[in-house]
């Protein structure tokens, strides 16, 4: 694993051992979901974001856990973390921000193309310099 000829086995004995650190469970959950285990992951991500004290980490961990229990086809625990993750968003600097591209993402994965492309207005308009949204807004309203 990133050339340090590590295993999986290792990693999940090491997360075990150290279950309250939010590092050990995120590392864990990116490895899952970098090799299509969305479940395992949504299972770390929200477990680390349940765990977590800033909510600034809090909100992304949500985020990532929401994604990929969609993407594990969990709809309900989606929901649940999606929740959890708006019940404070007003509380994080910038909130409304940080969770557009994961709302983007989880309109992508339901094939919601007029979601996605409000929430990427809406990023526009509150930062009209996000490159990535305004090619992706682009690129997909051009035939």
């Amino acid at each position: 694993m990133y050339g340090k000829k590590g295993d999986l086995t290792k990693l999940e004995a090491l997360a075990k051992k150290y279950e309250r650190n939010i590092d050990a469970q995120k590392f864990l959950a990116r490895i899952y979901q970098k090799y299509d285990e969305p479940q395992k992951a949504a299972i770390l991500f929200e477990i680390a974001a349940d765990r977590a004290l800033n909510k600034h980490d809090k909100l992304k961990l949500y985020g990532n856990a929401t994604v990929s229990f969609m993407k594990s086809g969990q709809r309900q625990d989606a929901d649940k973390a999606i929740k959890k993750m708006m019940a404070f968003i007003s509380e994080v600097e910038n909130g409304e921000v940080e969770i557009i591209p994961i709302l983007c993402e989880l309109a992508e994965i339901k094939n919601d193309q007029d979601l996605y492309f409000g929430l990427a207005e809406r990023s526009l308009q509150i930062n009209p310099d996000n490159t990535d949204f305004r090619f992706s807004l682009a690129y997909n309203l051009n035939p």
